[in-house]
C-alpha cells in the first residue's frame, strides 16, 4: 500500500482485514520504540507492531568517525577541518568548561559530568575514535605531511571511552613523558 489512505482495507495483526483511515509512525515517550499508529473513524487507537519495531538510535553520531582535539592551534584545527569531508569524519574542540565529560559523553553518548581533578596541562592532544585501521594509518601519514604539530595522540577504546577526558590527557601526558625519557636515554 502506498501511505495513507481514506477508506481503504489493510491486513490487521492476525491477517484478519481492517478498515481504516490514516496509518502513522511515531516514538512512544517511554519506551523510544517506534509504533504504528492507526486513527479509525475519528477515533484513535494505539497498537504495537512487533515486526516493525526499532529502537531510536541514543546518539546520532553512533559509529562516525570523530577526532576530539584539545588545545590545538588555528593552523593546524584548520588543517584538520580541511580533511574532515574526506574522511567523512566529524572534528570536536574539547574546551576547559569539557574536561570532566567523559570521552563517551564528548562523542554523543549519556552520562553524567564529573568534576575534573585539575586542570590538564596545554599539551595538544587527538583522540580519533570510530576509525578503521586503515584510515588510522592514513590520518597519521596526512598528520606528517601536513605538518600537523599533536604531541598525544590516541585512540578511544573500551576501557577509556568511561574516563573523564582530564584523566585520559593526564594519563596520555605521563605515557609521552615516560617515551621521550626512553627515546633520550637511547641516544
Amino acid at each position: 500500500m502506498r501511505g495513507p489512505a481514506r477508506g481503504l482495507i489493510s491486513k490487521g495483526f492476525a491477517g484478519t482485514a481492517v478498515p481504516f483511515f490514516r496509518e502513522y509512525w511515531r516514538p512512544n515517550e517511554k519506551t523510544g520504540i517506534i509504533e504504528r499508529r492507526f486513527c479509525r473513524g475519528g477515533i484513535a487507537r494505539r497498537e504495537r507492531d512487533i515486526l516493525m519495531k526499532a529502537h531510536i538510535a541514543r546518539n546520532q553520531f553512533a559509529g562516525v568517525p570523530t577526532l576530539l582535539i584539545w588545545n590545538l592551534n588555528n593552523g593546524d584545527r584548520g588543517k584538520l577541518d580541511g580533511i574532515a569531508p574526506a574522511f567523512k569524519m566529524r572534528v570536536v574542540v574539547v574546551g576547559p568548561q569539557d574536561v570532566g565529560c567523559t570521552v563517551d559523553q564528548l562523542l554523543g553518548e549519556p552520562g553524567r559530568n564529573d568534576p575534573p581533578m585539575r586542570q590538564p596541562a596545554d599539551t595538544p592532544a587527538l583522540l580519533m575514535a570510530n576509525f578503521t585501521g586503515e584510515q588510522v594509518d592514513q590520518l597519521l601519514t596526512l598528520f606528517r605531511q601536513m605538518e600537523v604539530n599533536v604531541p598525544l595522540k590516541a585512540i578511544a577504546t573500551a576501557s577509556n571511552r568511561r574516563w573523564a577526558f582530564s584523566y585520559l590527557l593526564e594519563h596520555l601526558a605521563e605515557e609521552h613523558a615516560a617515551y621521550q625519557a626512553g627515546t633520550q636515554a637511547q641516544h
